[in-house]
């Protein structure tokens, strides 16, 4: 029992991880792209 939910937590935190790394590079894109907030804007999201 305690393995198996021990196992969940750390597939959570890690898909987790990747959601923030997707994130972060988008945001990185952006600023390379020009104007982050004319960006942010356009997906829906204020910067």
């Amino acid at each position: 029992m305690d393995t198996i939910h021990f196992c969940q937590l750390q597939l959570a935190q890690n898909l987790g991880c990747f959601t923030l790394k997707i994130i972060y590079l988008k945001i990185i894109q952006m600023y390379y792209n020009g104007d982050v907030a004319v960006q942010g804007d356009r997906h829906g999201f204020s910067v």
